[in-house]
């Protein structure tokens, strides 16, 4: 018994760009800055996630209303007062911003750590404070003035090709 292919029978792997047979690895930018006390009330931080997105945190610990636009730090006393309470508060209310792409924790009591939701270089975005005196003379590690470490590769991950039979 004999079999015969006499159609042109192809198998493609092309992408449509360039871009898509990359991988993104990398790095997402951080930042981390260390609460001794609480802020002001009124005084405000501004964070930008990778996309460029801006949000503004203002403490509110007496809970009578942030200024316009602005996110209010309202729950400092709730979350244990003081270095430990800004920071639980503070990283509670960045979180729970929908479509803000910046992650924050709380490793240790008063520590506030960011992270980009992003790798990359977009993520070594500005922080801005109000009044830097007055935050860092309430921080033991200064609030850094831009996320960083954030950097990228791109690796290729598939490579176009084409495989043709003609015939047997």
């Amino acid at each position: 018994m004999s079999i015969n292919i006499n159609n042109d029978y192809s198998l493609n792997n092309k992408q449509a760009n360039r871009e898509e047979r990359h991988e993104r690895v990398g790095v997402a930018a951080t930042a981390t800055f260390t609460f001794t006390t609480k802020p002001n009330e009124e005084s405000h931080i501004t964070l930008t996630d990778h996309a460029g997105t801006s949000k503004t945190f203002e403490i509110d610990n007496d809970n009578d209303g942030a200024g316009v636009g602005k996110v209010a730090v309202n729950g400092i006393a709730a979350a244990g007062g003081g270095a430990t309470g800004t920071a639980a508060d503070l990283v509670t209310k960045i979180n729970a911003q929908s479509g803000f792409k910046i992650t924050a924790t709380n490793p240790s009591d008063g520590v506030v750590l960011l992270t980009q939701d992003s790798v990359g270089p977009d993520g070594n975005r500005a922080i801005s404070v109000d009044n830097g005196v007055h935050w860092n003379s309430t921080t033991s590690v200064n609030v850094p003035s831009t996320f960083s470490g954030g950097s990228d590769t791109r690796i290729a991950t598939v490579a176009p090709f084409r495989v043709a039979v003609n015939g047997a």
